[in-house]
């Protein structure tokens, strides 16, 4: 009965080390930071909502993260208000976000946490066809 045990605490305890190490794409902190974001974006087709997984790998306690998308070619945002839910231990999960036309996007994260008067923003550019 303990091997069972043993081989899930170990492929939990892996599972995290792979998303702060090599999950996803990393996000380009616009300042420096400590704070490393990976996202792992669901498939995107124009005009139909996704979802970004966010792993925070930092000191990801009592902070405030906030998501949007620009398309800076074009100089606008999205239609839509993305929602942003905590799971817990440095994860995020987005959702609603709509991509109402092709071409390339910036998908941005705010991060802010309790003594921060200004937030640090992470970009991630997708290209939409």
């Amino acid at each position: 009965m303990r091997l069972p045990a043993v081989l899930i605490l170990v492929a939990g305890l892996s599972g995290t080390a792979f998303a702060c190490g090599t999950g996803g794409s990393q996000m380009v902190a616009k300042e420096p930071t400590d704070l490393q974001i990976f996202a792992t974006l669901e498939p995107i087709t124009v005009s139909k909502p996704f979802g970004v997984e966010l792993i925070l790998c930092g000191d990801a306690s009592d902070l405030t993260v906030k998501a949007d998308a620009w398309m800076p070619r074009h100089k606008h945002g999205m239609n839509y208000a993305p929602v942003v839910s905590a799971e817990g231990n440095g994860k995020f999960n987005v959702s609603n976000l709509v991509f109402h036309m092709p071409g390339l996007w910036q998908v941005r994260i705010e991060v802010r946490n309790a003594d921060d008067a200004k937030p640090n923003t992470y970009l991630l550019d997708v290209e939409v066809k």
